[in-house]
């Protein structure tokens, strides 16, 4: 089936669950981490009553937490790097808040965003009062100062709001 028809309900159990994930490490916060782990022992506990939506997301978890890698954090580096917080400005004064992860962390929540998509790349490595350059598809640049660089989560009235 061409996965353009896919219902949004079974993206996750048709598309994703069953990718080849690899032989390379996935990295991963500690917190990430641990939110798979618990969730895998939960699973394991009720795998004797799990549909069959809980039993392939029981076998991909299997299959994807001994390829994670977990990066600590890194307390007092002044640069943005695998899970940090950077606090951002974006060009419309906008305020802004991301947590650089990997791919196995992002979700739905605009705070977290792949070390490896173009906000990720453009923020790596930076620290507070760098520009962080965006290069957007339409071959238009966007650019963010960087305001704050920290290992531990924002306050909430710093978060990003939908």
């Amino acid at each position: 089936m061409n996965k353009a028809f896919i219902k949004e309900d079974d993206i996750d159990s048709e598309v994703r669950w069953e990718e080849p994930l690899g032989e390379e490490p996935r990295l991963v916060t500690p917190e990430g981490f641990e939110r798979y782990r618990s969730e895998l022992e939960m699973l394991e506990r009720g795998a004797g009553s799990l549909d069959a939506q809980g039993e392939r997301r029981l076998l991909f978890l299997r299959r994807l937490l001994p390829l994670m890698s977990v990066v600590p954090p890194r307390p007092g580096e002044q640069r943005a790097y695998f899970g940090a917080w950077v606090t951002v400005e974006d060009e419309d004064g906008q305020t802004r808040v991301y947590r650089l992860v990997g791919r196995d962390e992002v979700s739905s929540s605009a705070s977290h965003v792949n070390v490896d998509a173009p906000v990720g790349r453009a923020l790596l490595g930076k620290k507070a009062a760098d520009v962080g350059v965006i290069a957007r598809p339409d071959g238009e640049y966007e650019n963010l100062e960087i305001l704050e660089v920290s290992w531990t989560p924002p306050p909430l009235s710093k978060t990003n709001r939908a």
